[in-house]
């Protein structure tokens, strides 16, 4: 994908997501720190997605599951991304959760985000039939 988009004048580069709310682009805040592989139902602490073979999936966490405390500490939709902040790759947390009526406790291991967010730029030095190719792609 970055060779033929380089043969447009456009630069393509992969980047770790800044949070759930992240659609790509240029990073415009912190980079996240750590990854757990679980996004929240937007204002709430309920699970709604875990990416197979992510840390979260690995814990036994699943969509659906309302998050209480991280390393014993409440969590809600305003700390959250605080809490997840502090975390670092490779060094266990504890998450504390309801799955219907039942608390559980599982053992997370955070890991390093993933690459996985793209940022696109045009090249500013694209000339002759490079420039062509992206005007022609861009129907400019």
């Amino acid at each position: 994908l970055q060779k033929l988009l380089s043969e447009c004048g456009v630069e393509a580069q992969q980047r770790p997501a800044q949070g759930d709310g992240d659609i790509g682009g240029r990073a415009s805040g912190l980079p996240v720190s750590a990854y757990l592989g679980l996004a929240l139902k937007a204002g709430d602490v309920s699970v709604s997605q875990v990416p197979s073979g992510s840390p979260a999936a690995q814990a036994g966490i699943s969509a659906g599951d309302i998050l209480v405390a991280l390393n014993g500490l409440r969590v809600t939709a305003g700390n959250w991304a605080k809490h997840v902040a502090r975390l670092q790759p490779g060094r266990a947390c504890t998450l504390q959760f309801f799955r219907g009526d039942e608390l559980l406790a599982v053992t997370v291991l955070p890991q390093k985000p993933p690459r996985d967010t793209w940022m696109l730029t045009m090249m500013p030095d694209a000339r002759g039939e490079v420039l062509k190719r992206r005007k022609r792609w861009l129907g400019a």
